[in-house]
């Protein structure tokens, strides 16, 4: 507890300094605070890289069929009841880090981008938990009022004792605060790297803004509006899961990742490809990677993590956060009646298509399913039941005879209806 206070209160203090510039992302300046108080910090970090390094020389073009899917609890700490967000909304930033994970996302690169080769499928699924760590039966959200305006982007929004809530055993769920960062000068949101799980787990996890978070409610508004996707999460949650800045934090500097192009430095807004070709830092005609999802630019035009950083957060599943590959967490409580039976789950692949995709539907109950794909018009040019299906995987519907065009995908399971986007181009 005194290792708690202590730390809370230097971070306090140098939250005045961390705060003094305006800071998208503060992951790197939360970082600096540790290794300033743990000398041992930088090494337990150089020990990560070495063992990241040596992964993946061993697996090299080895990449593992496991699909790995991480629980996730969302801590709500709300002042106000904006501030308090929806289901519906921690909903949608699940769905987007899905998608962005396993390069499902609608807004990838087209086929004909030089960098679309480079992109990566990270094989990393989340789930909000569906027990606790206790086991009992949970929707993966908690929900706790505070009496803090706002927030410094100090750690204090993860404990009790400072206005925040404890976070649950971080090497079984990934913890992910909703808060205001109002006192923090712009920051969007942060996050903990793996090196520190051991030796400061109680602050494990990634804390997001109330304004950048998910795609709908708050998503977008104040001075946030071009943070309206979701991305401020697949960013933080690629630090959680060993990722640096694209411009390795440094003019020219090194991200540790062989495939992404050496940026001058971060980039905002949505430059026009091709950006910085040819430059100092060594870039080619294609120029910088700006549109990765660990640059600074805006959500709607980030699309991508490249095949090199999908293998470096895999080998940070293999090695410091290892324990998440036996979590329980996503498995629903048996014995008691599932609270959440009605929530479905499921992607479609490839997005966009040429008229033929797939679908993969998750849900833990037996029922009858009825998928229906329609078009802009509100014309159903797909329709099919099937009775008493607990899951889909890889059903494949073929529309190639429509047009090229806007979709949706709507699966109607038991009481419950969602939908997706599906894109056709041709």
């Amino acid at each position: 507890m005194k290792k708690i206070i202590l730390l809370l209160v230097l971070l306090s203090v140098a939250g005045l300094s961390i705060n003094a510039q305006k800071e998208k992302c503060a992951t790197m300046k939360h970082w600096e605070k540790i290794k300033e108080m743990d000398p041992d910090a930088q090494h337990r970090m150089e020990q990560l890289e070495l063992q990241t390094r040596n992964w993946i020389k061993s697996n090299q073009g080895q990449r593992s069929a496991l699909i790995v899917t991480i629980p996730v609890v969302v801590h709500v700490v709300y002042h106000t009841d904006t501030e308090n967000v929806s289901e519906s909304q921690i909903n949608s930033q699940i769905v987007v880090l899905n998608e962005d994970f396993r390069k499902l996302n609608t807004d990838t690169l087209s086929p004909s981008h030089p960098f679309y080769p480079l992109m990566g499928d990270s094989e990393i699924e989340f789930c909000l938990a569906q027990q606790d760590p206790d086991g009992n039966i949970s929707n993966g959200i908690t929900r706790t009022f505070t009496n803090s305006t706002s927030f410094s982007g100090n750690d204090s929004e993860k404990f009790d004792e400072s206005g925040g809530k404890n976070n649950w055993d971080p090497t079984q769920y990934l913890n992910l605060w909703v808060c205001n960062l109002g006192s923090s000068d712009g920051t969007l949101g942060y996050a903990t790297f793996p090196s520190d799980l051991a030796d400061f787990s109680e602050y494990d996890g990634v804390v997001i803004d109330f304004r950048a978070f998910g795609t709908e409610g708050t998503a977008g508004s104040g001075d946030f509006e071009y943070n309206d996707l979701g991305r401020t999460a697949t960013h933080e949650v690629g630090h959680w899961l060993n990722l640096s800045h694209i411009w390795g934090d440094a003019e020219c500097g090194d991200d540790k990742v062989a495939d992404t192009p050496t940026a001058e430095m971060d980039n905002a807004g949505c430059p026009t490809f091709p950006y910085n070709a040819n430059s100092v830092c060594g870039t080619d005609e294609n120029g910088e990677m700006y549109m990765n999802f660990m640059d600074y630019t805006d959500d709607e035009c980030m699309a991508m993590f490249s095949n090199g950083q999908s293998n470096r957060m895999e080998a940070a599943i293999m090695a410091e956060r290892s324990e998440l590959l036996n979590s329980e967490g996503c498995t629903p409580v048996t014995g008691i009646a599932n609270l959440n039976e009605a929530v479905l789950y499921f992607m479609i692949f490839p997005n966009p298509s040429e008229g033929y995709f797939f679908v993969d539907l998750q849900s833990e109950q037996p029922d009858d399913v009825e998928i229906k794909v329609i078009n802009m018009l509100g014309e159903i040019v797909y329709q099919r039941s099937m009775q008493s299906v607990i899951t889909l995987s890889k059903y494949k519907i073929d529309i190639s005879n429509e047009a090229s065009g806007i979709y949706f995908v709507n699966i109607k399971k038991g009481d419950y209806t969602t939908h997706k986007k599906l894109i056709i181009e041709k």
